[in-house]
């Protein structure tokens, strides 16, 4: 029990301290080769980066810009209230992780 609760807390204190995933400043530079803008921003296009409407930055395939951050993610799973962070490309493992080691400490008391 107090190993798994000890390591639900491991699992909470890197994903509610750690960067979910910032789009970087200068990304589009590394990727000079391959690099397509999507005219539509309602429309989707593989391999092509799309200008967040908030920012008015231009932001990579599957980025989403959060409300509550007020800044672009890779890969944003979704903003959760219980971290206070969102959940994205850097702090996705340690989000399941937490999931799943805070499952058994919670069942044990029910």
């Amino acid at each position: 029990f107090n190993a798994t609760w000890l390591l639900a807390v491991w699992s909470y204190l890197r994903s509610a301290f750690s960067d979910p995933g910032r789009v970087p400043d200068g990304w589009a530079a590394e990727v000079e080769e391959g690099y397509v803008e999507a005219e539509a921003v309602r429309a989707w296009r593989p391999f092509a980066a799309t200008r967040c409407q908030r920012c008015q930055r231009d932001r990579p395939e599957r980025a989403h810009h959060c409300r509550h951050c007020g800044a672009c993610i890779l890969r944003m799973d979704h903003h959760c209230p219980f971290i206070g962070n969102c959940v994205g490309f850097n702090n996705h493992k340690f989000f399941v992780l937490l999931c799943f080691y805070g499952s058994p400490p919670c069942l044990r008391f029910l």
